[in-house]
């Protein structure tokens, strides 16, 4: 993946069209498509990576992109600067023009806030802070101590999530969706703790965390059958609704009506991540069983 510098200038970006538009093409199949310029500036990455790819012109496509570490994805912008979407998942139609960007910046903590605070005390510490937010901005408030409590001690982002949401039943998308996108080590953890809390919607924990990092939803399947091994139709057709990309190829499998084993919903999904070439194990160390009793 290629990363711009902040340096980055609009001469950059014009040069990026131009190329984009001279490359257009005739596929095998005679569809016409031209090359994507899908880069980043900052620190984080875009996928599926079709950066430089022949893509068929007047085709929609979806990418994602996901801050690393220590940063926060902004917006996509185009080669003039013009803002697409502040959402880090991007809906394009592909034209002879087209050039995307995903924009990062580093997170920087106001002193003071979580940097001094226990591992233990972190849940109460953010459910604090959200409660004392107006309830149209607790969603934001929330999201934002995720995020820093991530970088700070992200061990503790599955007791975040289950206090917060133990608390603010409403809350529970926003906390699920922040706590996985802060880091793929976490992913089984956040989605495992919240789909431990009593009344809480597994399909609605699935299609938050798919929503906010797609190329982790093999981790994001297993944890969800952890707590509910007969779950695995409703786990695919809810991960083909959030990602488009995987519902042709999870297809008529998710849609009869017998139950599925653990394995069957597992090699499923393994199939349709490896045809469009994402991640389809967790990665290690993802195994964690956490005690959610003592916040």
């Amino acid at each position: 993946m290629k990363i711009i510098p902040n340096g980055f200038t609009l001469w950059l970006a014009a040069l990026l069209t131009a190329a984009a538009a001279m490359a257009a093409d005739t596929n095998q199949t005679g569809e016409t498509t031209a090359r994507l310029s899908a880069v980043c500036r900052g620190f984080g990455i875009i996928r599926p990576d079709y950066n430089g790819k022949h893509l068929v012109l007047g085709k929609t496509y979806i990418v994602v992109a996901k801050a690393n570490a220590g940063y926060i994805f902004t917006n996509w912008t185009d080669a003039y600067e013009t803002v697409i979407t502040n959402h880090p998942r991007l809906t394009l139609v592909m034209k002879t023009n087209s050039v995307i960007i995903a924009n990062f910046i580093k997170r920087e903590f106001p002193a003071g806030r979580l940097d001094g605070v226990s591992t233990a005390q972190l849940p109460l510490t953010i459910l604090a802070a959200v409660n004392a937010a107006p309830p149209e901005n607790q969603g934001r408030v929330l999201a934002d101590w995720i995020a820093e409590a991530a970088v700070l001690r992200p061990s503790a982002l599955p007791s975040i999530v289950a206090t917060v949401v133990s608390a603010h039943p409403e809350l529970l998308a926003i906390a699920v969706a922040s706590g996985v996108a802060s880091g793929s080590a976490q992913v089984y953890g956040v989605v495992h703790a919240a789909a431990n809390i009593p009344g809480v919607r597994l399909a609605e924990i699935v299609a938050a965390a798919a929503m906010a990092s797609p190329t982790d939803c093999y981790q994001i399947a297993q944890a969800a059958l952890d707590v509910d091994p007969a779950s695995g139709r409703i786990i695919l057709q809810t991960i083909a609704a959030t990602v488009p990309e995987l519902t042709p190829i999870i297809g008529a499998a998710a849609s009869g009506v017998a139950p599925l084993t653990i394995n069957q919903t597992l090699a499923i999904l393994s199939q349709s991540l490896t045809q469009i070439h994402w991640p389809t194990t967790p990665a290690p160390g993802n195994h964690i069983r956490y005690d959610y009793s003592q916040p």
